[in-house]
This record gives C-alpha cells, sequence and structure tokens, in this order.
C-alpha cells in the first residue's frame, strides 16, 4: 500500500496554507473557528472526529475522511472504534457508502503500517 493518505494530508497543508496566505480572513475562520471546535469541550475530541468522519463519508468528501481518520488514529482511537463508525455509516447509507468507507479503512492501514516501519 503506498503512501496516499500521506500525500493527500501533505497537499492539504501546502495548498490551505496558500490559500490562507492570499486571503487572511480564511485564515481567521480555520484558527479561531474550525480547529478549536474540534478540542474538547462536552464533547471530546475523539467523538467530534468521529462525527466529522461520517459526515464526510456521506458527503464524499475523501479530503475530510482522511482528515478526520488522521486524526482519529493521532488521538489513538481503536480501530475496532473506527470500524463500528464505518458499519454505522454503511447501515445509515446504504452500500453508496462503501467506496467512502474503504477509502477509510485504507487510509487507517497505511497510518498503522507507518507506524511499524517508524
Amino acid at each position: 500500500m503506498g503512501n496516499q493518505a500521506h500525500e493527500i494530508l501533505a497537499e492539504r497543508r501546502q495548498l490551505n496554507q496558500e490559500l490562507n496566505e492570499h486571503r487572511p480572513r480564511l485564515r481567521t475562520f480555520v484558527e479561531d473557528l474550525l480547529l478549536p471546535s474540534y478540542e474538547d469541550g462536552f464533547i471530546d475530541a475523539k467523538t467530534k472526529h468521529l462525527i466529522g468522519l461520517a459526515v464526510s463519508i456521506h458527503i464524499n468528501c475523501q479530503d475530510g475522511i482522511v482528515f478526520h481518520v488522521n486524526e482519529c488514529h493521532r488521538l489513538g482511537l481503536e480501530e475496532a472504534v473506527i470500524l463500528e463508525c464505518l458499519e454505522l455509516c454503511i447501515l445509515d447509507g446504504g452500500s453508496l457508502i462503501y467506496p467512502n468507507s474503504r477509502i477509510a479503512l485504507k487510509t487507517l492501514h497505511e497510518l498503522r503500517s507507518m507506524e511499524t516501519i517508524s
């Protein structure tokens, strides 16, 4: 398996930085509103990223799927928890959701394999 997730995340960071440099209001939006909204609050960060993953799967946003799987992994969520989230997505959305769930699973496998290499 390649490093597609890492490439997507790196490209995301680079292009977001470029957008933010040219549109300062976007930087303010991301730094002051978006990123802090995923920190622990009444709902913990892990749960927020699981919700973000489910939404990304349902709206067909590959960038969001990779981002939220990466964050779930970074926060130490067990694979079983992520798989249960994917199961709920498939049960809620039907067979249309399988391709995006496979992207999430492939990303998780890639992140886990990178751990064993390091």
